[in-house]
């Protein structure tokens, strides 16, 4: 048992804790272990909470981004982003020569980069050329940068 919780009354663990957040605004409190990354006690700053709920990233943005993340979380693909952001425009072959990959993988990581919109294609003749587009750049930029510090600083 302890005390403390919402009005300084005892707490027993697994029991309902009765009390008032703000005004009339009531709340149920069931108290039990949870692991070190996790609150101990339920302390929702309700008026915050519920601004940040309504003005949330929406789903279908949430899922593009998650996309976009995804695509780049493999390390060939990129390797191959970062190489069109250093010379803008590359072709296959060009960046199977860089990565030391096959030609079929680059494609096949290419593919993936174009469909979450980080490249855009076009053919020249015989050749599909590759860049980045303007949301890739950005995308890229950024993970590099970020990639370029120290864990802590990226925390903090």
């Amino acid at each position: 048992m302890s005390t403390g919780g919402l009005s300084g009354l005892p707490i027993r663990a697994g029991e309902p804790v009765r009390g008032a957040i703000r005004g009339n605004e009531s709340t149920v409190v069931r108290m039990s272990y949870v692991p070190e990354d996790r609150c101990d006690l339920l302390c929702l700053d309700l008026p915050l909470a519920e601004a940040l709920r309504m003005s949330r990233l929406d789903l279908q943005a949430a899922e593009r981004a998650a996309g976009r993340a995804r695509a780049l979380a493999d390390p060939t693909r990129l390797m191959l982003a970062a190489a069109l952001r250093e010379a803008g425009e590359l072709c296959v072959c060009d960046l199977a020569w860089i990565s030391e990959r096959s030609p079929n993988l680059v494609s096949h990581h290419l593919r993936a980069l174009r469909t979450e919109g980080l490249v855009s294609s076009r053919r020249e003749g015989k050749m599909v050329m590759y860049a980045l587009t303007p949301a890739g750049e950005g995308f890229v930029a950024r993970v590099l940068e970020l990639s370029a510090q120290p864990a802590e600083a990226v925390r903090g």
